[in-house]
């Protein structure tokens, strides 16, 4: 690995491991807590927020640090609406952001636990 991608290796891996962190966490209750309060193995909600912001931000940042690899640091606001419009990955982008940003949505709303 080069030491200019490892700034879009971080952000890969923070957000996987928030995204799987919240998917896990969330479903744990309903399997292992069977007939028992699932609300007693539930994550903090200042937890699941940093965890969906962790994830909206590194997911910000891997594709920026795709977006500057690919490009350069001089022609990355062309290359980045071409990665976005243009290309096969964009639709995946747009829907990961999106989701991203939906999560953090959905944690701020979320009941007080």
């Amino acid at each position: 690995m080069e030491a200019d991608q490892a700034p879009v290796v971080l952000a890969r891996w923070v957000y996987y491991g928030a995204v799987m962190t919240l998917f896990g966490s969330s479903l744990f209750p309903l399997y292992a807590l069977a007939g028992r309060d699932p609300a007693s193995a539930a994550l903090p909600r200042a937890v699941n927020v940093t965890l969906a912001l962790a994830a909206l931000v590194a997911a910000s940042g891997w594709l920026l640090g795709f977006t500057a690899m690919l490009a350069g640091p001089e022609d990355w606001a062309d290359t980045l609406k071409a990665v976005l419009l243009q290309s096969d990955l964009g639709p995946v982008w747009i829907v990961r952001l999106l989701g991203a940003a939906l999560l953090v949505g959905a944690t701020l709303i979320a009941p007080h636990l």
